[in-house]
Parts: C-alpha cells; sequence; structure tokens
C-alpha cells in the first residue's frame, strides 16, 4: 500500500544534511510507514534414484534421527510444517524433513538423517501461513510463509515516485 506523506523542506542541525531525512518519532510510533514483510520458504520430497529412499516431511524426532539442527523445533506440528501464528527466531525449524539411512537397517542405530529447513539466522518474524500441494511428478512440496513488521529507523531508505531519495538521519 503506497502512502503519501505531507513533507516540509528546511534546514535543521545537520541531521538532514545531503540527501538524509528527519522523521517525526511520534507519527512513527502511530503507526506513520509501518510495513508487514513476508518470505516464503519452499521445500520438497524428493527420492534418490540410486538408493531407492524417499525423503518425508515429518517434524523429527530426536530418539531415532540424527544431525539436527541447532536451533529450536517447538513450531513444527505432527506434519512437520510451522503452525500459523507461531513466533521464530533465526535458525527456528519451520519445515521438518528427514531421510532415512541405509546403514542404519542393518546396525540398529539412528534411522534417519535431518533435512529441514530452518529460518534464516538474521531474521525473526511469525509464521503466516502454510500451503502444501504436488509438483509435475507427484511429489509434495510445502511453501511456508513468514510474515515480520518492518518499522522506519535511522538509515532506512525513502524515495518519492519522482525519483527523490534520501535515508532516515534522524526521529524527532
Amino acid at each position: 500500500n503506497a502512502a503519501n506523506a505531507m513533507i516540509a523542506i528546511l534546514s535543521y542541525s545537520g541531521f538532514n544534511q545531503e540527501d538524509s531525512l528527519i522523521i517525526s518519532k511520534d507519527a512513527v510510533d502511530r503507526g506513520f510507514y509501518h510495513s508487514t514483510f513476508y518470505r516464503t520458504y519452499k521445500d520438497d520430497e524428493r527420492k534418490n534414484a540410486v538408493s531407492g529412499e524417499e525423503e518425508k516431511f515429518m517434524a523429527p524426532d530426536a530418539s531415532n534421527t540424527k544431525g539436527l539442527k541447532p536451533g529450536s523445533y517447538h513450531a513444527l506440528n505432527k506434519h512437520g510444517f510451522a503452525r500459523p501464528n507461531v513466533e521464530l527466531q533465526g535458525g527456528d525449524v519451520i519445515i521438518g524433513k528427514t531421510v532415512p539411512l541405509r546403514e542404519s537397517k542393518l546396525s540398529g542405530q539412528k534411522s534417519y538423517h535431518d533435512q529441514s529447513t530452518t529460518l534464516r539466522h538474521n531474521e525473526s518474524g511469525i509464521s503466516d501461513s502454510t500451503f502444501e500441494s504436488q509438483n509435475g511428478d507427484g511429489y509434495r512440496f510445502v511453501k511456508v510463509k513468514v510474515r515480520s513488521n518492518r518499522i522506519p529507523g535511522i538509515g532506512d531508505k525513502f524515495s518519492s515516485c519522482h525519483g527523490q531519495k534520501g535515508t532516515v538521519g534522524n526521529l524527532f
């Protein structure tokens, strides 16, 4: 959604040198230029043509899965997908997926290896929605959408529809 703002042009204390802007902190606190950013993570089940073993979406169980990710698995439902409206931090698992190990059948060790998808380490957000379907080859795939609220701050870039642009120099 585009928003038009009224601006006043004046010099003030050096915070608006070059192409920088000063924005009213009260306006930002009331929601001025707040936005929601969505990122979609996608993964699919594949089959190893050589061994014939198939990857499977599931919430990995620590008792029979090796190579678990260092992040938290708290957001996953029993199918291995992030539940809606769960708060996530960087590194948290949002799509659980395992692949069976061939040698585990013979040795009695852990049966699966973790191939889960995690949230980017420098991001956080809230799981928004999950979409599951099949691709042209008949394999399942899933898309998990994560949303995060963005609030304007120092260093953020703004632009008018006429190409004038600048970064936020300070919030007063």
